[in-house]
């Protein structure tokens, strides 16, 4: 049986794990002041292509998270440590850090590390290679008391260490003193519960308990843990569904708290974007639409929109009639169905397919008006007063017996485009440069 020495603030122990908690906190304040350097960078050269831009926005969202892993890692950053059967010693804490001044390598595990699952699991019936378990309590950057462990008959080797029993750090952490909100349990997993917060991530992991048995808290933990373990999850984030807006306020700061930011807390009713439940549900209506069934009712609904068209649709657009034959409609409804997006995600993409159709069949009337015009203009025009026109202007400008410095090509006078260079002068080419200007490109 072991003899407890004195655990406070004064205790040798306290002090050593003092020295090393500063060492701690000074390579996370160069990490965080290296992470602001390289955030402010970041922003200040957002410009370039969109390719460029896209690059730094992603850069940037990296960084803000780092920033706010290691800001929330302020308080309680070191658990405690383990120290192995061959002397490896081991220090777990909220964020994993590495400095080259430290002589322990890595200097701090993350919880989440499988290097640091020791740190939950080892039992004096199952140590797992650990020798000694010390937790400690910090208040700020404070070591205010430590509570060992000893898994192993080792007794010579960590002779006036603390010994409390295996539970010590829980007890500890039930009689604290109560805020009125729920706080993360990285300190004081239990063996139980981090074998569902690690359990392989398969599908579906359902956590199962009476009230107050820790369901809710290991589930966000289990979150924590899927995050940090399959960084592709975060790309995607969080959300936690919860019963009413008070429970979500009661656990809003355990993820933040364990470094994770990319969370949505919300509760069923305020699930859909824009809208919000304003009454409950009779008993008979939360039970039908509960059902399995109802989701085949809203496809139904969805569907309802999509009538097939059984005749071809004929509309006057500028006095000119514009048909939509039953094949391109048919294929426009394919069109919008092969993007696979929701209903009203795909249906602009109907519309822009029927949109092209009118616009293609209103060029081509266009053209063919033109056509006609040029075939009337050419067969009445006089050539011969359109000669003595331009000669007149000529005289005018150049003065009598001067010829032009624009000669004409031989072939002009029969050219069937010579009307339309013939009859637009500058006049017109100015009125459609204003138009152009207030207009725009088209």
């Amino acid at each position: 049986m072991h003899q407890p020495s004195d655990a406070t603030s004064a205790s040798p122990e306290v002090q050593r794990e003092q020295q090393h908690l500063n060492r701690l906190y000074g390579a996370l304040d160069t990490q965080r002041a290296a992470l602001r350097k390289s955030l402010a960078g970041t922003l200040r050269r957002r410009s370039g292509s969109a390719q460029a831009r896209l690059e730094t926005d992603v850069e940037v969202r990296r960084l803000a998270q780092q920033a706010a892993q290691h800001d929330a890692a302020e308080e309680g950053l070191c658990l405690g440590r383990i120290d192995m059967e061959g002397g490896y010693r081991l220090y777990i804490g909220r964020i994993g850090l590495r400095d080259e001044e430290l002589d322990a390598h890595p200097p701090l595990v993350d919880w989440r590390a499988p290097a640091a699952r020791a740190f939950y699991t080892a039992t004096a019936a199952t140590p797992q290679g650990v020798a000694f378990r010390r937790y400690l309590h910090t208040r700020r950057r404070r070591v205010v008391r430590v509570d060992d462990e000893l898994l192993k008959d080792a007794a010579a080797e960590f002779a006036g260490y603390v010994q409390l029993n295996g539970e010590a750090a829980l007890l500890a952490a039930l009689q604290a003193e109560r805020t009125g909100r729920m706080h993360d349990i990285v300190a004081t997993l239990q063996a139980e519960q981090d074998r569902i917060i690690r359990s392989p991530h398969t599908g579906v992991l359902v956590v199962q308990g009476g009230p107050g048995t820790g369901k809710t808290v290991v589930a966000l933990h289990r979150a924590a843990y899927l995050l940090y373990t399959h960084p592709r999850l975060d790309r995607r984030g969080v959300l936690v569904l919860g019963p009413n807006p008070v429970f979500l306020s009661y656990v809003r700061q355990v993820l933040p708290g364990l470094g994770e930011t990319n969370v949505l807390l919300t509760t069923v009713g305020e699930l859909f974007p824009g809208t919000t439940a304003t009454r409950a549900e009779t008993d008979a209506a939360a039970k039908v639409k509960g059902r399995l069934v109802m989701a085949d009712v809203v496809a139904a609904a969805v569907r309802a929109h999509e009538a097939a068209v059984r005749k071809p649709i004929r509309t006057v657009i500028g006095g000119e009639l514009i048909e939509l034959g039953l094949d391109f409609l048919a294929e426009a409804v394919e069109r919008a169905r092969d993007t696979r997006l929701p209903h009203n995600l795909a249906r602009p993409v109907f519309c822009q397919a029927v949109i092209d159709e009118i616009a293609r069949q209103l060029s081509y009337t266009i053209t063919d008006i033109e056509a006609q015009f040029d075939k009337e203009l050419a067969e009445h025009i006089d050539h011969a007063q359109l000669d003595r026109d331009v000669a007149a202007d000529i005289i005018s400008v150049f003065g009598e017996g001067r010829r032009s410095p624009v000669r004409p090509n031989k072939n002009y006078a029969t050219s069937p485009h010579r009307k339309t260079t013939g009859l637009w002068h500058s006049p017109r080419t100015r009125t459609c440069s204003s138009i152009s200007t207030r207009c725009g490109p088209s």
